[in-house]
């Protein structure tokens, strides 16, 4: 069996006109067993909405979203997608969310 998880991810553009935009991506890596204990703690965090959700299972990051909502993940690789396009293991990395058999 899968064992999954959520954490919150915070997306931010950074940059200017002159050298560009990226985005960035960060998270506190708060486990949580259930999406919606995520989301509580991001909105206390945040104080907001302004914030997503990213799905571990097995230790890795297989879908990010908002909400309730995965938009980028398996499944969501399609052009036509609005909001597929993430590259979860460069989020992964960017958030310091580590590999395989993370939480122990």
């Amino acid at each position: 069996m899968k064992r999954r998880g959520y954490v919150v991810i915070v997306q931010r553009i950074e940059g200017n006109e002159r050298i560009g935009f990226d985005a960035y991506y960060y998270s506190d890596l708060k486990y949580f067993t259930k999406r919606d204990a995520a989301i509580r703690h991001g909105a206390r965090e945040f104080d907001s909405d302004d914030f997503n959700i990213g799905t571990i299972e097995d230790g890795r990051l297989v879908a990010f979203g908002w909400g309730d909502w995965d938009f980028g993940g398996p499944g969501h690789e399609s052009e036509d997608d609005p909001h597929g396009g993430y590259d979860l293991d460069e989020i992964a990395r960017q958030t310091f969310i580590p590999g395989r058999g993370w939480p122990s």
